[in-house]
């Protein structure tokens, strides 16, 4: 957060049945890091098997470019305070301790941004995790974590269940578990 971006899916919206091919999605996404993301990385949609949780389906959020995505501005400056002797030359200075303690918020709130996207997925019948990543270009393979707590292994963030039945859907189903993205070794930067 102090050092980079750290973005935060807040709200998500979709169709949760996929009717005629028809799948619309809304996301609100905040970065509430000190600076933007640099590289032109795909934003990525997927459906996945809701057992294996493996890809069946990808597609590219067209016209969004995450290095859109800015943070807010004027963080706060710690009250510096000098230590050790005055020198002409050289000066410390230490940020003191109650300033890691306080409630720093910025003065200019991160702003949402808003990502829509309208996909015809081609896939057999069933039920599927509905799955949000950002992918490395290099690979192709998702390689950013959100800062939130819904998270499979292989980077994807879920945002619900979707059906081609007509089946009711939305939530994830009783006893749905999420994965831990810190124990998460999937993620890794390599040409395919």
């Amino acid at each position: 957060k102090a050092m980079g971006y750290r973005f935060v899916l807040d709200e998500a919206t979709f169709t949760p049945h996929i009717e005629q091919g028809n799948l619309q999605i809304q996301l609100s996404v905040r970065n509430e890091g000190s600076a933007p993301f640099y590289y032109d990385w795909p934003f990525l949609v997927g459906l996945l098997d809701l057992n294996t949780r493996a890809p069946v389906w990808t597609a590219q959020f067209d016209g969004v470019d995450i290095r859109d995505w800015v943070g807010g501005e004027h963080w706060p400056a710690p009250d510096w305070q000098p230590v050790g002797p005055a020198d002409a030359n050289w000066s410390q200075y230490v940020a003191p301790d109650h300033w890691t303690d306080a409630a720093l918020e910025w003065r200019t709130a991160p702003p949402t941004h808003v990502v829509s996207g309208q996909f015809s997925p081609t896939v057999s019948q069933g039920r599927y995790v509905l799955a949000v990543a950002v992918a490395d270009p290099a690979n192709g393979k998702p390689n950013l974590r959100f800062a939130n707590r819904w998270y499979l292994n292989g980077g994807w963030h879920p945002l619900g269940i979707v059906s081609t039945e007509g089946t009711a859907n939305g939530g994830f189903p009783t006893g749905f578990e999420f994965d831990d993205p810190h124990v998460d070794e999937s993620i890794r930067y390599d040409l395919p």
